[in-house]
């Protein structure tokens, strides 16, 4: 029995394959998210019952929170260019270290919200990234312009957010939240549909992996994965808000 083929830009590719391909960035990027939990709640359960100096530590470095979101989005423009040529197995050490520092980064939540907070917008989180990357997957409609719209409007976030950190605006703080949620389920869907293009661009004539398809299955799951990771936190935020 001959595999069924697809075409993807042209590009004829076997139909296996892709989806081998597409469960193994999925897999990456829960993966990242997981070792993100792990981490953080290893920090934070050492530093209930070991360190409580790290608690009042936090309590005077609010401003930290803000920063590692900011650094967490310029992360991506510039990994973006490099992983691709890296060795693979270089590329997955800094995509599980870049993991592990964001869950130090997240050990610090629960000074500043509650528990069953984090659990709710983890939840919200999980369920509209999960709607947004099968619509990138199933949808027929080209979504390949939303990319310089979406990078223009990641921009203008970024400034926005570095502006509020001198301001400290409360109303500003909100839209910034709400926008950053649309802006990141748009690249959610965006990145879902890139995983296709990614890899038949990507494969060897015969289909097989390369080392750029490799890489290129990082830097989708990295994508994904600090989609979800800025998601989570904006809307972690509008929570905090209308609590």
């Amino acid at each position: 029995m001959h595999n069924q083929t697809v075409f993807v830009e042209g590009y004829e590719i076997q139909k296996e394959g892709l989806n081998a391909y597409i469960a193994k960035v999925f897999g990456w990027t829960f993966l990242g998210i997981l070792v993100t939990a792990l981490t953080s709640i290893f920090f934070i359960a050492g530093a209930a019952s070991n360190n409580p100096a790290f608690v009042n530590f936090i309590l005077v470095s609010q401003p930290i929170a803000l920063i590692a979101a900011i650094l967490t989005i310029i992360f991506l423009f510039i990994v973006r260019n490099k992983i691709s040529t890296m060795n693979p197995t270089v590329a997955k050490v800094v995509y599980m270290g870049y993991a592990m520092a964001i869950g130090v980064s997240f050990s610090m939540l629960p000074v500043f919200f509650e528990l069953a907070m984090i659990g709710a917008a983890f939840l919200i989180t999980s369920a509209t990234f999960g709607i947004m990357a099968i619509y990138g997957l199933v949808t027929k409609k080209d979504l390949t312009s939303m990319g310089s719209i979406l990078a223009a409007a990641l921009i203008g976030l970024i400034i926005a957010m570095i502006v509020n950190m001198f301001i400290g605006n409360g109303m500003l703080d909100f839209v910034i939240s709400v926008a950053g949620v649309f802006i990141f389920l748009g690249l959610t869907a965006w990145d879902a549909q890139n995983i296709k293009s990614n890899y038949a661009r990507s494969t060897g004539p015969n289909g097989e992996a390369t080392i750029a398809s490799q890489n290129l299955a990082i830097l989708s799951a990295l994508g994904l994965y600090l989609n979800f990771i800025n998601l989570f936190r904006f809307i972690l935020a509008i929570l905090y808000r209308r609590d």
